[in-house]
Formats: C-alpha cells, structure tokens, sequence
C-alpha cells in the first residue's frame, strides 16, 4: 500500500506558489526600488558609516556569499537585469 503524506504534498504546493509570488515581485522591481531598499535596510547601520560598503547603491568591493563569489563590482546591474 502506498501512503500519501497529504501534508507534505500541501506543503510543496505552497512552496512552488511562494517561489512563484516571489518571481513576479522580483521581476517587477526596477533598479531605482531596489537601491532604495538598501538604503532603507542599512539605514543607522555601522555599514552607512563605511563608505566602502554604498548603501542604496551597487557594491564597490567584490564579495562572498557563503563559498560563493558574488556578482563582480562593476557587473551587479548586468546581471540582475
């Protein structure tokens, strides 16, 4: 006999709706929103005081993400547009 876990099967549907909301908010963001996110996320942070880190605008030293280097200075706009 084969068990269904209706709960897990419910859970992975939601996740694939979420990832699928979470697309189409990213895709209608435009470059000007998501610099003034940052802006309002870093705000009275020790990272505003920092010019190296420019908040509300695209990075100026390269950088990790976990064990992964992320998008070069220079080149974040190319590659999340």
């Amino acid at each position: 006999m084969i068990e269904i876990n209706i709960f897990d099967a419910n859970n992975n549907l939601q996740n694939v709706e979420e990832n699928r909301t979470t697309n189409k908010i990213l895709a209608m963001l435009r470059e000007d929103m998501i610099k003034e996110f940052h802006r309002l996320l870093k705000r009275g942070t020790s990272q505003e005081r920092i010019n190296c880190f420019r908040v509300g605008d695209y990075k100026a030293k390269p950088n990790m993400v976990g064990d992964t280097a992320a998008a070069r200075p220079g080149k974040v706009a190319q590659e999340i547009g």
